[in-house]
């Protein structure tokens, strides 16, 4: 058998994940009318609305560049249709009416609908919010198998009355931005049209990292997950913890061992 820790001491099967304080995703629901409700999800409300806000307002403006841009935009590249109607306000005043109908949907038809959740917040450094609400501890059980050769070999933690485990530590984190390999990532010559109809060619730097968020938010859809060393400092009372609903399993009494004890004998 196997259950799923976390770094606070709770084992996953027995949180209560309806209660925002202590789900083990640390994710609220902002809507007044949510299953969180007040008084917490009121303390992540203007957040959400913030963010859901960003994204309508950034969504709309891709649609206008690629619903009207072809026609109506200035832009230093070339392109079909780009010349009959670039000094054309037709655009900007489409977007100020777009814009207007936006902020009258958001702030007065549907003020709480469609709120994204957020991150619950902790007081917290960052080294130990991830700690306590990115990482887990796995740990699988069972019996010691019997032993072939009695009179050869013995099992010195069997004969200690505890059964066998083993245990590996997981981290939700977000990948660093890197740099690109690739000939568009250095200085290249660059045309570019003048207002006055000129033609110039210039150098100009690429940026050469990837295009990756690195802010912790829910909205950032580059999280993942890897193993890392066991050294959490809840490692220890989780081994000696008796598993929920594992009533045959005899956890070892390790003492005054400690993490570097742990890390002696622990090879991944």
């Amino acid at each position: 058998a196997a259950r799923v820790w976390r770094t606070d001491g709770w084992c996953v099967c027995d949180v209560d994940e309806e209660n925002p304080y202590t789900r083990t995703i640390p994710a609220v629901d902002p809507s007044p009318f949510g299953p969180d409700g007040t008084p917490l999800g009121s303390l992540y409300y203007q957040t959400a609305r913030s963010q859901r806000q960003d994204l309508a307002t950034h969504y709309l403006e891709l649609w206008i560049q690629d619903w009207l841009g072809p026609y109506f935009a200035w832009d230093d590249q070339d392109r079909p249709g780009r010349q009959t109607a670039k000094m054309s306000q037709f655009i900007n005043l489409w977007r100020i009416f777009t814009c207007a109908h936006l902020r009258t949907l958001l702030d007065e038809e549907y003020p709480h609908n469609n709120l994204p959740h957020v991150l619950r917040q902790t007081p917290l450094s960052d080294n130990d919010r991830h700690d306590r609400e990115h990482t887990l501890i796995a740990v699988a059980y069972w019996p010691h198998l019997s032993e072939a050769f009695p009179g050869l070999f013995r099992n010195p933690i069997a004969r200690d009355g505890s059964d066998a485990q083993a245990f590996a530590q997981v981290r939700l984190f977000i990948p660093q931005r890197r740099h690109l390999c690739c000939p568009w990532a250095w200085p290249r010559p660059v045309t570019v049209r003048q207002p006055d109809g000129t033609i110039v060619t210039r150098i100009e730097w690429v940026n050469n990292m990837e295009n990756r968020p690195s802010h912790w938010d829910l909205i950032n859809q580059k999280w993942t997950a890897k193993l890392v060393p066991a050294t959490s400092p809840a490692v220890l009372p989780i081994l000696q913890t008796q598993p929920p609903g594992l009533a045959w399993f005899r956890p070892p009494r390790l003492g005054d061992a400690t993490m570097e004890h742990v890390s002696a004998v622990n090879t991944h």
